[in-house]
C-alpha cells in the first residue's frame, strides 16, 4: 500500500539501512497503526517482546512513504524472519523514526517547573 507524498512527509536517513520518507503522524494514522496492531496480533495479548515488534512493525507499515528496497509497506511482511538482522533493523528504523518525531513534539513539552505556561500541554498534562 503506497500513498501519494504530502508536504508534511519527512526524511530520515538510517545508517546501514537506507533513506526513508515517513508520513507525519496524525490522529487518523494513529488509528490506522492501532488497526494494524489488531490485525497482526488478532487481538491476542502478546508478551512484551512480541508487543514491541508488533508496535514497531505496524508503525513502519503505516507511516513509511518511501524506503530502500524491501521496505515498502506492502513488502515488510516478506522480510526474512530467520535473519536476526531483520529484527535489529526494524527496531533501528523505528527508533530513528521516533527520535525524529520527538523533534516535532518538543514544542509541546512542558518546561521545567512550568505546569500551564508556554509549551505546556493544556491542563498541565503531558
Amino acid at each position: 500500500m503506497t500513498r501519494t507524498p504530502k508536504p508534511t512527509d519527512f526524511d530520515v536517513p538510517i545508517p546501514g539501512v537506507g533513506d526513508f520518507t515517513f508520513a507525519k503522524r496524525t490522529i487518523g494514522l494513529d488509528m490506522a497503526i492501532n488497526r494494524e496492531i489488531c490485525r497482526i496480533s488478532q487481538n491476542v495479548p502478546l508478551d512484551a517482546v512480541s508487543q514491541l515488534y508488533t508496535d514497531a512493525f505496524a508503525t513502519l507499515k503505516v507511516l513509511t512513504v518511501e524506503g530502500p528496497p524491501g521496505w515498502a509497506p506492502d513488502e515488510l511482511e516478506d522480510m526474512d524472519s530467520y535473519d536476526p538482522a531483520t529484527y535489529e533493523n526494524i527496531i533501528k528504523v523505528w527508533e530513528e523514526l521516533r527520535k525524529k518525531e520527538e523533534t516535532f513534539r518538543s514544542k509541546w513539552a512542558p518546561k521545567t517547573g512550568d505546569s500551564e505556561g508556554e509549551g505546556a500541554a493544556p491542563g498541565g498534562d503531558v
